[in-house]
């Protein structure tokens, strides 16, 4: 009965981890504080092997966004000008400090589908949080369902994930260091 009740707690706490096991922060601004009414815009993300428009995935972005960071009261919304790409967003931003943006911080992320046998298997996310004030790059971390999403597949009940699905847990399961290192207080 111990071991029962042992293996379940293990289970439980393993399934519960596994967004952290698969975020990694890369940078973290320690004197950044966010606090409500925050304003982030959403830039356009950067693809990679991922067959949706520009646009829709950004929209899709948006929301999760919104979703995940309800608690905190920010205003996020999706840009609507073209913002410098993810891998030299900082730079750029940094070089010509944009006054002209209408936010507190750009978030712009990088996203990869990664596939199996011209199958979607995995998804990888990295997020970076951009001060439009000073253009310094405040966040950036990644994660990986590889390593940080248990889906279970039960055969006949329930089916592995598509690819819709399996980008939405990596989007949203992305967002684990953001609310864990930004965030706490």
């Amino acid at each position: 009965m111990k071991r029962k009740t042992l293996l379940f707690a293990i289970m439980i706490a393993g399934i519960y981890s596994c967004a952290s096991l698969g975020s990694k922060t890369l940078y973290l601004d320690e004197n950044t504080k966010l606090i409500e009414n925050t304003k982030i815009i959403v830039s356009q993300p950067t693809l990679i092997s991922v067959n949706q428009a520009e646009n829709e995935v950004q929209e899709i972005l948006t929301l999760v966004a919104q979703q995940e960071l309800k608690d905190f009261n920010f205003i996020i919304e999706k840009s609507e000008d073209k913002l410098p790409e993810f891998n030299i967003i900082e730079n750029e931003m940094k070089n010509a400090v944009a006054h002209d943006i209408n936010a507190d911080y750009v978030l712009s992320a990088k996203i990869e589908l990664l596939k199996v046998m011209n199958q979607t298997r995995d998804c990888k996310v990295e997020y970076k949080l951009v001060s439009t004030k000073t253009g310094k790059l405040v966040f950036h971390s990644k994660f990986n369902t590889t390593f940080g999403a248990t889906v279970v597949v039960v055969p006949g009940i329930k089916d592995y994930p598509n690819t819709d699905q399996i980008m939405l847990i990596g989007l949203s399961s992305g967002f684990h260091q953001f609310k864990n290192k930004l965030m706490k207080e």
